[in-house]
């Protein structure tokens, strides 16, 4: 229903996969992503994205599922050292904009 009728805010469809996701309607997911796809690619972030395929995936290919999960977990967890160096390199340097920006982003 929420879908169906726009405007909808943008973190309507994020937030309903999620809440279906916690709840192990892992079909009701893929229903959603596969009816809205159009909505998935323009309002969800890659890693979203990525993220709600892999758990639709674990229970029919769990291997595929956890090969795109730790995947996934090594590029966010790469972005996070990267923005951590930044950091560091910022405080040493006593650059307070770029601090707060790399901060900002790792939040």
């Amino acid at each position: 229903y929420l879908l169906s009728n726009p405007p909808f805010p943008p973190e309507t469809l994020g937030n309903l996969l999620l809440l279906h996701c916690k709840y192990d309607n892992f079909n009701v997911v893929a229903d959603i992503m596969a009816e809205n796809s159009v909505h998935v690619s323009k309002l969800l972030s890659k890693e979203l994205q990525e993220y709600l395929e892999a758990v639709v995936m674990a229970s029919t290919f769990p291997e595929e599922a956890y090969r795109k999960m730790d995947s996934l977990a090594g590029r966010l967890v790469q972005n996070l050292r990267k923005l951590t160096k930044v950091i560091q390199d910022s405080r040493s340097e006593q650059d307070n904009a770029n601090m707060i920006s790399g901060l900002r982003k790792y939040d």
